[in-house]
């Protein structure tokens, strides 16, 4: 089990309190399968990023295809995030901002399959047998925080889920499948209230709970706790329930989260 601080990342204009945790199913012997990341941008974004790499057919290889799904998305979306720090102040430059984002999905995808072959054509013949199939089937999900956007995308199984004074959602629940596409979500921040959490789980965190309607609840009890200033609370639960969750669901468990308020 890893589970890593809630830390308080503060930029010229947000203060976020963030999450990054991970569970491995079974006794933990193979590598955990799942990845996640953060990153601060220009001191007024933040990228997070999860993947699972459970779709290779060799299972020994998907915390090749996690890592490399996050990584490879990072890359493509710092870029990104710089230019929506830079125009987020003009709402008329938002559609533009919005058609930047849907080419990042094909752009991601490239440079993943890109990834892999290169890694294919350098590494010994016997070591990446099954190396583009890992990279190709890993679930990706990444958002994008400033202070007046929201960008989500999702390749695959595992849940966005954006909660907020004005209530929440989940926004690729009905069409996340197998990761032959990625999806994209875009808002303005402010549309979830002045106090806004988005999570970003993989899908040991859904499928560790009874049903579809439990997962809203850990998501929202979730935000309850951080809007009531109880962060030092959930790091100290995190541990045993993400490892509980990975127990029942016989999947590795992760998220990453970024909470605001004022």
């Amino acid at each position: 089990m890893r589970c890593e601080p809630a830390d308080r990342l503060v930029s010229a204009e947000l203060p976020w309190e963030t999450m990054r945790a991970s569970a491995q199913r079974g006794a933990g012997t193979a590598p955990n399968q799942d990845h996640v990341a953060l990153r601060v941008v220009a001191g007024a974004a933040l990228v997070l990023c999860a993947a699972d790499g459970h779709g290779s057919p060799d299972a020994r290889r998907g915390h090749l295809g996690a890592r490399w799904a996050v990584e490879e998305a990072m890359r493509c979306v710092i870029p990104f995030a710089r230019r929506v720090v830079r125009l987020e102040d003009d709402p008329e430059r938002w559609p533009e901002l919005a058609e930047l984002a849907d080419r990042l999905c094909d752009e991601i995808r490239r440079c993943l399959r890109e990834r892999a072959r290169m890694h294919e054509a350098n590494g010994p013949r016997d070591a990446v047998v099954g190396a583009a199939p890992v990279a190709g089937n890993s679930s990706l999900l990444g958002a994008l925080l400033s202070r007046r956007l929201l960008f989500c995308w999702q390749s695959g199984q595992g849940d966005i889920a954006l909660i907020g004074e004005q209530g929440s959602r989940v926004p690729f629940e009905a069409d996340a499948g197998p990761p032959r596409r990625m999806l994209l979500h875009w808002q303005p921040a402010d549309a979830l209230g002045a106090r806004r959490l988005v999570l970003l789980s993989t899908d040991g965190l859904a499928l560790g709970l009874a049903d579809r309607s439990a997962y809203r609840a850990f998501a929202e009890g979730l935000y309850a706790r951080m809007a009531r200033r109880e962060a030092q609370g959930v790091r100290d639960g995190l541990d045993d329930r993400l490892r509980a969750m990975a127990e029942l669901s016989g999947e590795d468990t992760s998220l990453v989260a970024a909470y605001v308020g004022p």
